[in-house]
């Protein structure tokens, strides 16, 4: 059900860069996306979230709702660990491509028999496998809490919904409802899978994205392009998420009845459902391959 993805399967044949290089990063690559040891630390610092920021706020501010603020901590941290990683993934590519070029032994591997794609996967991996180990961490931090909540409460809340269904079979109102239920049960369930995931299928586009402005930029100019290339992700991403939201809302605001909106907005949950994680996939898998296809172009061009 996890991502199986590791970037150990972009090296296909043999690479002398890549077998030289791999020993000074690790000896022992974890493959596995989730681990238990990674999993029980992101449940405990998230479950201490919980408990200890609802506190601080009761101090600071009654007020506020203490469940939604229990909630939120876990998500801020995400967020902030994810850009934080964004940044640290854009200087780790490019500090690995610009420091073996600095040394002098760029001309020595042009001269050697590997083509230029095969050097590009090279560094492509060996980015990935320095960053690894923090990427499963951020995997096992969605999969604690919100993947865990959002996938086992649309399983949970299916067989409600089905059984709500068959009591209200002769209210054709209340069936619409029940046919949402089940397709809002699917979407989370689809969107919980799609959010444990996307660390994985984020790591291969910014590194290729890292890897694209390290061979164009030096220094500074390349951190800034590799920069911009993620906050351009992000906005993507943030932007297939409100959208979902306004079709949502629109199609809610339909001037038909209550049957025709529950049924109507049950397809397209259905369809979100569906469509969400192969897309969403098939999007970070192609753009990455295109960056690196556009770089290894470039440097074939020897410009």
């Amino acid at each position: 059900m996890l991502e199986n993805y590791s970037p150990l399967s972009l090296i296909t044949r043999s690479n002398a860069i890549f077998d030289r290089e791999l020993p000074r990063i690790t000896t022992n690559f974890q493959r596995s996306v989730i681990s238990g040891e990674l999993t029980a630390l992101a449940g405990i610092l998230q479950i201490a979230l919980m408990l200890f920021i609802p506190l601080l706020y009761r101090v600071v501010d009654p007020q506020i709702p203490q469940i939604a603020v229990a909630l939120a901590a876990p998500l801020a941290l995400q967020l902030l660990l994810s850009l934080i990683l964004d940044i640290h993934g854009c200087l780790t590519a490019i500090s690995l491509w610009q420091n073996f070029y600095r040394q002098e032994r760029w001309d020595a591997v042009r001269l050697t028999a590997l083509a230029e794609d095969d050097v590009v996967q090279a560094f492509y991996a060996l980015a990935q496998v320095k960053l690894w180990t923090a990427t499963r961490f951020e995997s096992s931090l969605r999969l604690v809490l919100p993947g865990l909540l959002l996938t086992l409460g649309s399983v949970c809340s299916l067989p409600i919904g089905l059984i709500v269904g068959l009591v209200a079979i002769s209210d054709f109102g209340s069936f619409g409802n029940a046919i949402l239920f089940a397709a809002l049960c699917g979407f989370m369930f689809s969107f919980g899978l799609t959010y444990v995931r996307e660390p994985v299928w984020r790591l291969r586009i910014v590194t290729a994205w890292a890897l694209w402005s390290a061979a164009r930029m030096n220094g500074i100019s390349a951190a800034l392009l590799a920069g911009a290339g993620v906050l351009f992700l992000r906005l993507v991403q943030f932007s297939a998420v409100y959208a979902i939201y306004l079709g949502a809302l629109w199609l809610s605001a339909a001037p038909v009845g209550n049957f025709a909106v529950g049924v109507v907005l049950g397809v397209y949950f259905a369809l979100l459902a569906v469509l969400l994680n192969p897309v969403m996939r098939l999007f970070h898998g192609h753009l990455s391959r295109w960056l690196i296809a556009q770089t290894t172009q470039f440097i074939r061009r020897g410009e």
